[in-house]
């Protein structure tokens, strides 16, 4: 049983030296490091690198495929629309930027809406039968 402490606490006090030496050790910026906690931190960078890596690739992804949508929805609208004749364009200007800023306006209002319901959702306000 005293071997079996005493290898313990071998085991603690290195451990607790080695966590120590990770703040104090002298060292240049990107030179390599050795030991436990070392070796623990780079995988541990490693592995987020990784995951980072993919969730861009998987964003970017995502990105050029609502572009395409929106290049797509654009010559959609584009085909379908009469130009609008020279003398009526000042009065189009006017009611286009008015009418867009109301739809930017809901925009808004439904992102804000929907951070209220993110935040119901995460205090299980949502989870409760109607």
């Amino acid at each position: 049983m005293t071997a079996c402490v005493g290898d313990c606490l071998r085991e603690y006090f290195a451990l607790r030296t080695e966590m120590a030496s990770a703040v104090t050790a002298p060292g240049k910026p990107g030179e390599r490091h050795t030991g436990l906690i070392h070796s623990i931190l780079a995988r541990t960078e490693q592995r987020l690198v990784a995951t980072l890596d993919a969730r861009t690739s998987e964003l970017g992804h995502e990105l050029r495929r609502l572009e395409i949508m929106l290049d797509r929805l654009v010559l959609a609208y584009l085909l379908h629309t009469p130009e609008v004749p020279r003398e009526l364009q000042a009065g189009a200007w006017t009611s286009a930027n008015r009418r867009y800023a109301n739809y930017r306006k809901f925009v808004d209002e439904q992102l804000g809406q929907d951070d209220l319901d993110d935040e119901e959702d995460d205090d299980g306000a949502g989870d409760a039968a109607p």
